[in-house]
C-alpha cells in the first residue's frame, strides 16, 4: 500500500458536554471494586482545590498523586495535559489506499492486532473476527461460517469484500468467501483492518457493507525459526513451522506450513459429517531495492477437505430427496509481486499483479468448479496543492471460470450437468481528493469508483466524508455513499434444485393427486441490475485518559433492488415432475440502522478490559426476503478481560452474548472462553484454551435453502498449544 506520514497524536485538547459525560460514564462502569482508579499524567487545573503533587519524574512529568479518583477530576480537564493516544495511533491502510491511522479516519474502522489474535484464543481468523464490534461472526457447522456486516448475513453474504495481503478472496461465483480455505499462520499475521460499512469508493463492487483485510507482517519481522503444535477435544491437532532470514542487507525472507484437523459439530439427529482438515505452505520476500523503491514476493499453496452433509431433491419416488453426504475437495494457489517506489514526501505509488487459482469438488459429483484470476493495479497519491492530497488507481481482473452441476442426476440438484466456461473482465478506475479545510481540524475527502463489469455494465460508486479533529484526543466524522453488489455466476447462469412440496392444488385452484411432489428450481437472470446501497454514517471516537478510549458509530442504511427469487409458471402442467421456476430478480428495497460501541479500558497496569456491544435493526419491504430480517441478531455483547499475572502468567476471560435468530430456531446464547497462558522464558510460550464453556453444545446460526444442512451445534472445546522460537 502507498504510504502517507502522519503526525503523532500527542497534543493538548479539552471535553465538555455529552463527550466528558459519556467518557465518565463508561470509565465508573468498569472500575473495580479494590479501590480508585489511579491517573498518571493529569493534574486538576483548579488551584483553590488543587492537591499537593509528587515530585517530578525522572522525565519532568508533573505526576498526579497517589490515589486520585477518576470521578474528582473535573470533566472539562481530562484532556487537558498532553498524553499519548495509542488507539488513535493504530495505523490502517484499508480506508484510503493509504497509510494513515484510526484517529484520522473519517469511517467506522477496527484493528485486531497479533497480540489481541494470540490472546484470544483463536485458532482460525472467523474466530478473531469475532471481537469486532458490528461483525457478526457466526459458525455454521464445524467448518463453514456466516460472517457479516449490519444485516443480510448468510454463509454467502455478497455484500463483504474480503482481502489478503491485497489479493481479493471475494468468490465470483458465489458471491461470498469460502471461509473454510482462508487461513494464514496466525503468528505472522500483523493486523486485520476491518471497515464496517461501504468501502467501495477505493476497492469497487461488493464492497458494500463491511471490507475485511488481512495484513501479514513483513518478512524482517519475522527473522529466525518457530515450531508450534497442539490438540485438544476439538480442535483433534495442529502444528506448524516458519524460518525467517537474510540474504545481505536487502532482502528479507520466510518460508511457512501449517496443517490442523477439526473434529465434527453435534447433531442431535444423528452424523454431522463435518469434520475439517488442512494443510497450507507459504513464502514470502521482502527486497529493498533502493532507498525508493521496495519489491515484495509472496505466494502460497493449500488443500482443505471439509465434511458435508444435507439433503438434495430427487425426482424419484417415494420420499422424492435422499441425503447428501460428501467431502467437498479444495486446492489451489496464489503468488503475487508487488513494487513500491517513494517519489517526495507524501507522493508514492504501487504496482502490483496477482494470479490466483481456486479449484473445489465434491466427492459424489454434485457439483465441480474451477476459478483462474489475474489481477492488474497500478494506484499514485500525491499533493495537489498545499491543501489537497490525491489518491488515484487503475485495475483490471480477469476471471477465468468452469463449472458443472450434478452429474449423478443430469443436473436436477445443480444445473446445468455439462461443463460450462465463463470468462468476465473487470475494469476499474477510482480517484479520491482529501482537501483540508482547516489546519488539523477540518477535512473533507470525495471520490468515486468507476467500473465495467460484464454482469451490470457500467457503475459509479462516489462518496463524500467529513473528518473534524477538535484536539488530537478526538475526532468526529459523517459519510455519504453508495455501494452496488453486481451478480455472481449463481444468479447469472447456475440452476439449484430445492426439495420438493407437496400442495393439494397447483397452480392455485387446479387440484393434485395427493403426495405429488411440486420441485421449487432457483433459476438464473443474465438481465440483473446491481443492488445499491445509500449509506448514512456518523462516528465519534476519543481517548480522554491514558487508560480509557472509546469508538462509537451509527449508521442508517437504504437498500434498492435486492435480489430476490419469485415464482413463475410451472415448466411443466402435469406431473411427473411438476418443476416451478424461482427466477432471480430485482426486488424493492430494505432499510437498516443500527449503533455500534467499542471501548478499552486499562485498570492497572496488570489489568485490562475490552468490551463491545452491537444494535441492529432491518425492515425490508415485500417483495423483497423478508426472512433475511430474521437472521442477524437485535443485540450483541461482547466482553474481555486480560490479566497479566505473575510468573509469566497471563490469564484471559471472553464472555458473548448474541441474539436469538428466529427464522433458524436459533436461541440466543451466552458463551464464555478461557485462556491460560505461561512464558517460561522469551523462546517458549504455552497455552491452555477452553471454548464455550458455559455449555455443552449451542447452535450459532442454521441452513439456509440452498444448503439444506442439519441444524448443528458447536461443542465445548480444550486445547494445548505449545510454541517454541529461537
Amino acid at each position: 500500500m502507498a504510504k502517507r506520514k502522519r503526525t503523532g497524536l500527542v497534543a493538548r485538547g479539552r471535553f465538555g458536554g455529552l463527550a466528558g459525560c459519556a467518557a465518565s460514564l463508561m470509565a465508573a462502569a468498569v472500575a473495580y471494586a479494590d479501590g480508585p482508579v489511579k491517573l498518571v499524567g493529569l493534574v486538576p487545573i483548579d488551584d483553590a482545590q488543587e492537591p499537593a503533587t509528587q515530585p517530578p519524574s525522572a522525565g519532568g512529568e508533573t505526576r498526579q498523586p497517589e490515589g486520585q479518583d477518576i470521578m474528582q477530576v473535573p470533566l472539562e480537564r481530562l484532556a487537558e495535559q498532553p498524553v499519548q493516544v495509542p488507539s488513535l495511533e493504530q495505523v490502517v491502510t484499508t480506508v484510503s489506499r493509504q497509510e494513515s491511522t484510526v484517529g484520522q479516519s473519517p469511517t467506522a474502522v477496527f484493528v485486531v492486532t497479533n497480540d489481541m489474535i494470540r490472546r484470544s484464543g483463536a485458532t482460525s481468523i472467523p474466530e478473531a473476527l469475532r471481537m469486532v464490534p458490528g461483525l457478526q461472526v457466526a459458525r455454521i457447522d464445524s467448518n463453514k461460517w456466516a460472517i457479516g456486516s449490519r444485516g443480510f448475513t448468510e454463509r454467502f453474504v455478497g455484500k463483504m469484500l474480503v482481502q489478503v495481503d491485497g489479493r481479493t478472496v471475494y468468490n465470483p461465483i458465489n458471491a461470498g468467501v469460502y471461509w473454510d480455505t482462508q487461513d494464514l499462520l496466525l503468528q505472522d499475521v500483523d493486523r486485520i483492518e476491518v471497515i464496517r460499512g461501504p468501502g467501495a469508493t477505493v476497492w469497487g463492487a461488493n464492497a458494500v457493507n463491511g471490507i475485511i483485510n488481512i495484513i501479514s507482517k513483513d518478512a524482517k519481522d519475522t527473522q529466525g525459526g518457530m515450531i508450534f503444535g497442539g490438540g485438544g477435544t476439538e480442535e483433534r491437532g495442529f502444528g506448524g513451522f516458519r524460518y525467517g532470514g537474510r540474504s545481505g542487507d536487502d532482502v528479507n525472507y520466510r518460508v511457512w506450513g501449517k496443517w490442523f484437523e477439526r473434529d465434527n459439530g453435534f447433531n442431535p439427529g444423528g452424523d454431522a459429517r463435518d469434520d475439517w482438515r488442512q494443510g497450507r505452505g507459504g513464502f514470502r520476500m521482502d527486497w529493498t531495492a533502493s532507498d525508493c523503491d521496495t519489491i515484495t514476493l509472496q505466494g502460497d499453496l493449500f488443500e482443505v477437505t471439509s465434511g458435508r452433509r444435507d439433503s438434495r431433491p430427487i425426482d424419484l419416488a417415494p420420499d422424492f430427496s435422499f441425503t447428501n453426504t460428501e467431502d467437498e475437495i479444495s486446492t489451489g494457489g496464489d503468488v503475487l509481486a508487488r513494487w513500491h517506489r517513494e517519489i517526495a514526501k507524501q507522493s508514492d505509488w504501487t504496482f502490483q499483479i496477482y494470479y490466483d487459482r481456486f479449484q473445489r469438488h465434491s466427492t459424489e459429483d454434485l457439483f465441480a468448479f474451477d476459478i483462474n484470476t489475474l489481477d492488474v493495479d497500478f494506484q499514485q497519491q500525491f499533493p495537489l496543492t498545499c491543501r489537497q492530497q490525491i489518491v488515484y488507481g487503475l485495475g483490471y481482473r480477469l476471471n477465468d471460470m468452469a463449472f458443472e452441476g450434478s452429474t449423478f442426476d443430469n443436473g436436477f440438484s445443480v444445473g446445468p450437468s455439462g461443463e460450462f466456461t465463463r470468462d468476465t473482465d473487470l475494469f476499474s478506475a477510482f480517484v479520491q481528493d482529501e482537501i483540508t479545510l482547516v489546519d488539523e481540524r477540518l477535512s473533507f475527502t470525495a471520490g468515486s469508483k468507476f467500473e465495467h463489469n460484464d454482469f451490470t455494465g457500467f457503475e459509479v460508486q462516489p462518496t463524500g466524508r467529513v473528518l473534524w479533529t477538535p484536539d488530537k484526543r478526538q475526532s468526529a466524522w459523517a459519510s455519504v455513499s453508495r455501494a452496488v453488489r453486481i451478480p455472481a455466476l449463481l444468479e447469472d447462469m447456475v440452476e439449484v434444485g430445492l426439495l420438493p412440496t407437496f400442495p393439494t392444488e397447483f397452480p392455485p385452484g387446479t387440484p393434485l393427486p395427493p403426495g405429488t411432489p411440486v420441485f421449487p428450481r432457483i433459476v438464473p437472470n443474465r438481465d440483473l441490475d446491481a443492488e445499491e446501497l445509500i449509506a448514512y454514517e456518523l462516528g465519534y471516537r476519543a481517548q480522554p485518559t491514558d487508560a480509557f478510549s472509546f469508538d462509537v458509530a451509527a449508521f442508517f442504511n437504504d437498500y434498492d433492488r435486492l435480489f430476490v427469487s419469485q415464482a413463475r409458471p410451472a415448466l411443466a402442467p402435469v406431473p411427473p415432475p411438476i418443476v416451478l421456476p424461482l427466477r432471480q430478480e430485482n426486488g424493492d428495497g430494505a432499510e437498516t440502522y443500527g449503533i455500534e460501541l467499542a471501548a478499552n479500558y486499562k485498570v492497572t497496569e496488570c489489568w485490562r478490559l475490552y468490551g463491545q456491544y452491537t444494535f441492529l435493526q432491518m425492515q425490508i419491504h415485500p417483495p423483497g426476503p423478508e426472512i433475511f430480517e430474521r437472521r442477524s441478531p437485535h443485540n450483541q455483547i461482547y466482553v474481555q478481560s486480560s490479566w497479566d499475572l505473575p510468573c509469566d502468567l497471563e490469564f484471559d476471560l471472553i464472555g458473548r452474548y448474541v441474539d436469538n435468530l428466529p427464522d433458524f430456531d436459533v436461541d440466543s446464547y451466552v458463551a464464555l472462553d478461557a485462556r491460560l497462558g505461561w512464558k517460561p522464558c522469551k523462546s517458549v510460550e504455552v497455552a491452555v484454551v477452553g471454548q464455550n464453556l458455559l455449555d455443552a453444545a449451542h447452535p450459532e446460526f442454521g441452513s439456509s435453502p440452498l444448503l439444506r444442512s442439519p441444524l448443528v451445534e458447536v461443542e465445548r472445546g480444550v486445547y494445548g498449544m505449545i510454541t517454541l522460537k529461537w
